[in-house]
């Protein structure tokens, strides 16, 4: 979208934070008539950004084993930081237990979301540079289809840039158990256990 834009005059286009480029003007918004404010992470944080949305990923189900222990790295220092550096904005920090034992061996299916494409990749990198034993393998194809293979079984984990749709709930409780989501970047943290 972001490319497209740059290349075509007087084109206007929605895309997530992360694909912002110096070729591309991002707009300043107001939600009624008032002062605009600028598309920052500090703004599409404290919610006066108007277009701003949150990231999330479902698991159907409470994770467990390595897919528990590469959720809570994405909620860590490490996993935030990445979030930041590929321009999107990150939930408050959630500290790895000190006891907490290494993974075991396991492949993880990731699937859905183009707008989080390039954040779930450099996780999985960054993730496999520490835990070697674990193989996370991402692919797009846009929320929908990430969600569509959660309820068939063909992932673990369903990215998503927009809420699950009721329908999608309960189908991936009908098929697998109950949703567990975690918002992992945008413009708020959920309060308490990460996984609701």
């Amino acid at each position: 979208m972001a490319e497209l834009v740059s290349k075509t005059p007087k084109a206007i286009g929605f895309s997530g934070m992360g694909y912002a480029t110096p070729e591309v003007k991002m707009l300043a918004l107001s939600k009624e008539a008032g002062e605009a404010v600028g598309p920052t992470s500090e703004n599409a944080a404290n919610g006066s950004y108007p277009l701003a949305r949150g990231l999330y990923i479902y698991t159907s189900g409470q994770p467990e084993g390595a897919l528990k222990h590469f959720l809570d790295w994405i909620h860590s220092s490490d996993g935030q930081s990445i979030v930041a550096e590929i321009g999107y904005v990150p939930v408050p920090v959630v500290a790895l237990p000190a006891d907490q034992a290494a993974p075991p061996h396991a492949t993880i299916k990731v699937a859905g979301s183009d707008t989080m494409v390039n954040l779930a990749t450099a996780w999985a990198e960054r993730y496999k540079e520490a835990y070697s034993n674990v193989d996370v393998q991402v692919s797009g194809g846009g929320s929908g289809v990430g969600i569509a293979k959660l309820i068939n079984g063909t992932v673990d984990l369903a990215n998503a840039s927009r809420d699950m749709k009721a329908k999608e709930r309960e189908q991936t409780s009908e098929n697998a158990g109950a949703v567990a989501d975690c918002k992992i970047a945008g413009t708020h943290s959920r309060s308490g256990d990460q996984y609701q």
